[in-house]
C-alpha cells in the first residue's frame, strides 16, 4: 500500500522534471513571458552544449548561466545538433527558424524555438 501511496504522490514530480528547461537555474518552461529562444549549439571538448538566449541579462558569468544545465547544476553535454534540438523538442518547444550569424569565414548557425 505504501509503494502505491508513495508512486501516485511522486508521480507529477516525476513528470514535471521531464518537461522543465533549465537554463542557468531557471526553468524557462515556467515562465509564460518567454515564448521565442535563440539557440547556439558549439562544440568543446568531446561534446556540445547549448546556449540559450531568452532574453536574460548578460549571461557570460558563472559558465554556465546561459547554458541547458542538468538539475545539478552542471552543464547539459549532447552528441549533436540533432541531440540538442531532439531534447528542445521533448520539453515543448518547435524548431522555427535556422539562421547564420558571422561573417564569410567565420560563421555559425543559430536556431530559433518557438513554445508549442
Amino acid at each position: 500500500m505504501f509503494q502505491w501511496c508513495a508512486l501516485f504522490f511522486l508521480f507529477p514530480f516525476a513528470i514535471m522534471g521531464q518537461n522543465s528547461l533549465l537554463v542557468g537555474e531557471t526553468d524557462i518552461n515556467q515562465l509564460e513571458a518567454v515564448r521565442i529562444i535563440d539557440v547556439d549549439v558549439r562544440w568543446h571538448a568531446g561534446f556540445f552544449y547549448a546556449k540559450v538566449d531568452y532574453g536574460q541579462e548578460n549571461c557570460r558569468i558563472p559558465y554556465n548561466r546561459c547554458k541547458i544545465n542538468t538539475p545539478d547544476g552542471a552543464v547539459m553535454e549532447f552528441a549533436s545538433t540533432v541531440a540538442v534540438i531532439n531534447y528542445l523538442e521533448a520539453r515543448g518547444w518547435r524548431l522555427d527558424f535556422v539562421y547564420q550569424r558571422g561573417d564569410c569565414e567565420d560563421q555559425e548557425e543559430r536556431f530559433l524555438f518557438r513554445k508549442n
